[in-house]
């Protein structure tokens, strides 16, 4: 779709049959104003940050660049392989929803997600909101959604070799068009790795970790009606190290984690439709085992194509989704937990004048047992007509929702033993500014109000146990700014987020911020594509201390730290294939390669993101790729 148009997204490439039979010869430029939810993705009228990654990009990148998404805080409980989990502005991992195309992925005995268990190397795009969104996507985005899209398997392989035992051998089997594919790998690392702490060597022992991980795609096209049809499967075995001053030198764990989904879409007349039917089961050796089934039916009505001069075809655009979720837990402790949940979405965008528009969302969300709860949010978008440095202007507000969950049942009085659902509200504004035909900046700021929140922390033989904070507000500000020379040769990326974070609880932590979230962090990526299929890139990010352990009347604090990655590439083609400045090269028999040299923590051997769950200090890796077009 052109960036610079005002469509309906439909799926079988209808809208674009609309636009051929209909051209349009002036467009008024919308890009924001697009929907998109149809497509599986996260609308585009909240202004979401998108990041999309080439075929080249490893897996250790697509995980930095996780970690230093504007406003998050990715909580890494020790070395390669070890839990992590995703924070925004200020909330609980469980309030942080993932999507895999759509699809949550959140684990619905705790809420959050430890994204270990996905082969990160195959994420193609990602799509970033940091503030609340449970009226769109559910109930645990009561802080922020990260929508994850996998890339195509093509036939070819991959070797990475490195640091600290690290293995990843795959290979990969794809059809012609990328309509199927196949993907099978393993990752290993070792088991022990030194670091320094207060000046002094330690060493990490258990820290080892095994993965074998299948991603098999397939998609059926013929006009207007789609099918597509995926599976991800991860068996995951690790180590339990523990704190750095109390290891478990033989504790484990073996994980594995499944999702097959089912998708056909059609379009009829002026109404596109979308059934999707998907089953996801966890089954993780210190934790009881979570399955769902999960179906979806989305209808969007209506058309939002505007010519410049004439009247809207249509000044709206509906988007009905009915969900209904049937989960059910396995505890050797309490016995069987079933629970069934329906919602009903009501999604309008509203063209109120040529450059305003509105976006209402009511979410009813009723649990067998429960009450009926009723969510919303709005958002009102302004774009000036003539070329100006501000794109847009959005003001947004919402009230979020996270219905009672299974851990509510199991680990009272911890928790939510009242089985009270958790809640916030949010107000914020958000600006897009072009500077420059080559420069795009992203001002942000939002602030959150909490209550009944949760905080899941691990306890003894890693297993974690939730512990409730009643009430806490965070303010969140962020700045994301783009900027590349013409062809791509130089890529420049900043970005800096203030998060203020109070807890209101009563009692001895209240007004001090809440644990593990920083006050300031800045990230900075330079990328240089050098001549003859080199590219050269330098990642920064700093980030500043943060409450470790309240004792009260003094805070522990991690000291401020900068840390420096980088890799150097050598690609004789790129994404879409063409050979650009390689063009005196000749492929092989069709396939093509790249050789990546990466290192991490250059500068820094004190690597500890939470105290007592330190990293590996510098780590070197040569990552080899062979791809057939």
């Amino acid at each position: 779709m052109p960036p610079d148009s005002l469509a309906l997204s439909l799926p079988g490439g209808a809208a674009e049959d609309t636009l051929r039979q209909n051209p349009i010869r002036d467009i008024y430029p919308l890009p924001g104003i697009t929907v998109t939810a149809i497509r599986r993705g996260i609308a585009q009228i909240l202004q979401p940050i998108r990041l999309d990654f080439d075929r080249w990009q490893t897996a250790e990148e697509v995980v930095w660049a996780t970690g230093r998404l504007a406003g998050s805080f990715l909580k890494s409980y020790g070395g390669p392989g070890s839990l992590q989990s995703l924070s925004v502005g200020g909330g609980a991992s469980a309030h942080t929803m993932v999507l895999m195309e759509g699809i949550p992925l959140n684990f619905p005995q705790s809420g959050g997600l430890d994204l270990t268990i996905l082969p990160m190397g195959l994420v193609g795009r990602m799509e970033y909101l940091p503030h609340g969104g449970s009226t769109l996507y559910g109930g645990a985005a009561l802080s922020g959604v990260v929508n994850l899209v996998p890339k195509s398997p093509r036939t070819g392989a991959l070797l990475t070799t490195g640091s600290y035992g690290h293995h990843r051998v795959q290979g990969s089997l794809g059809w012609p068009g990328e309509s199927a594919g196949l993907t099978l790998g393993q990752v290993s690392y070792g088991g022990d790795f030194s670091y320094m702490v207060r000046g002094r060597e330690a060493l990490r022992k258990n820290n080892r970790f095994h993965q074998k991980y299948l991603q098999a795609k397939g998609i059926w096209s013929r006009g207007h009606r789609s099918q597509s049809l995926s599976l991800w499967l991860t068996q995951s075995e690790r180590g339990i190290p523990g704190a750095a001053w109390d290891p478990n030198l033989s504790a484990s764990r073996d994980d594995i984690w499944a999702l097959v989904s089912a998708t056909s879409s059609w379009s009829t007349g002026q109404a596109s439709h979308l059934w999707r039917l998907y089953a996801q089961g966890q089954q993780q050796h210190y934790r009881d085992p979570d399955h769902a089934i999960y179906g979806d039916h989305r209808i969007i009505f209506g058309s939002s194509t505007y010519e410049y001069g004439r009247s809207w075809t249509s000044r709206f655009s509906s988007l009905s989704r009915l969900e209904g979720r049937h989960e059910w837990l396995t505890s050797t402790d309490a016995g069987d937990r079933v629970r069934t949940l329906w919602d009903l979405v009501q999604q309008l965008v509203y063209q109120v004048a040529p450059n305003i528009a509105i976006l209402p969302v009511v979410r009813g969300s009723w649990v067998a047992g429960h009450s009926l709860w009723v969510t919303g949010e709005a958002a009102v978008q302004w774009q000036p007509r003539s070329q100006s440095l501000l794109e847009q202007l959005t003001l947004v507000g919402s009230r979020n929702l996270r219905q009672p969950g299974f851990n509510d049942l199991y680990w009272t009085p911890g928790g939510n033993p009242h089985l009270r659902p958790e809640w916030s509200t949010m107000g914020g504004i958000k600006t897009r500014w072009k500077l420059g035909p080559s420069l795009r900046l992203d001002a942000q700021g939002y602030h959150t109000r909490y209550r009944d929140l949760i905080e899941w922390s691990p306890g003894e033989k890693g297993l974690w146990q939730p512990r409730n904070i009643n009430a806490a507000q965070a303010t969140t500000l962020t700045v994301t700014m783009a900027w590349s020379m013409p062809h791509g040769r130089i890529v420049l990326s900043a970005g800096w987020d203030v998060v203020f974070t109070e807890n209101l609880t009563p009692g001895f932590n209240r007004g001090k911020p809440l644990r593990f979230t920083s006050p300031h962090a800045g990230r900075l990526q330079l990328k240089t594509r050098v001549s003859r299929g080199w590219t050269l890139a330098l990642m920064g990010s700093g980030r500043s201390s943060y409450v470790t352990y309240y004792d009260y009347p003094q805070d522990t604090t991690s000291p401020a730290r900068w840390t420096w990655d980088g890799y150097l590439r050598w690609a004789p083609q790129d994404d879409k294939g063409q050979r650009g400045t390689m063009r005196g090269l000749a492929d092989w028999r069709g396939y093509y390669g790249a050789i990546t040299l990466s290192s991490t923590n250059m500068g820094d051997k004190t690597y500890e993101t939470i105290p007592g769950y330190p990293e590996p200090g510098r780590t070197v890796n040569l990552t080899l790729q062979l791809e057939r077009k």
